[in-house]
């Protein structure tokens, strides 16, 4: 034994992201989907964490820099099927292909916002407004809710 003192983990991880200032927050297929910015580089990222748990496990993020490997017109297929499984079993769905291609439909349908991204907001903005709109599929097979913030500087 060692007269070291114990260092916990949590001393060593810094968080990479703030989900509780977001530019978008979706739910498709009991994912919740953020866009947000990372705290390392203020660069606009997707982040993944599944829908109704709590916000202290480790999310799946998808950088602005990443978004061209995940499209289906320029996309990576390995790099695709490799992360979507590396997804689908942090976010509680196991190694199957039910969970994979619902990762992969939730950060592809979400691309699009991803990339429209504005800058983030600085220090001095606040929220004016919040904006809630749902979609549902006519067949029912799916509910894309969508959550902007509006705000402004004062």
């Amino acid at each position: 034994m060692t007269d070291q003192p114990f260092i916990p983990l949590s001393a060593f991880v810094r968080p990479q992201v703030d989900l509780n200032l977001c530019a978008w927050r979706r739910a498709i297929r009991g994912i919740e989907i953020f866009g947000t910015w990372s705290l390392t580089d203020n660069r606009p990222c997707m982040v993944l964490v599944p829908s109704g748990l709590p916000r202290w496990m480790i999310p799946c993020i998808v950088p602005l820099d990443s978004a061209h490997l995940w499209a289906v017109e320029t996309g990576d297929y390995d790099h695709i099927e490799k992360m979507a499984r590396l997804f689908a079993a942090n976010l509680g769905f196991g190694f199957g292909t039910s969970g994979i291609f619902a990762v992969m439909t939730a950060v592809q349908d979400c691309l699009g916002d991803l990339l429209m991204m504005r800058p983030r907001p600085a220090a001095d903005q606040h929220a004016v407004a919040d904006i809630t709109m749902t979609h549902r599929h006519p067949d029912g097979s799916s509910t894309i809710v969508k959550q902007e913030t509006i705000s402004d500087a004062h």
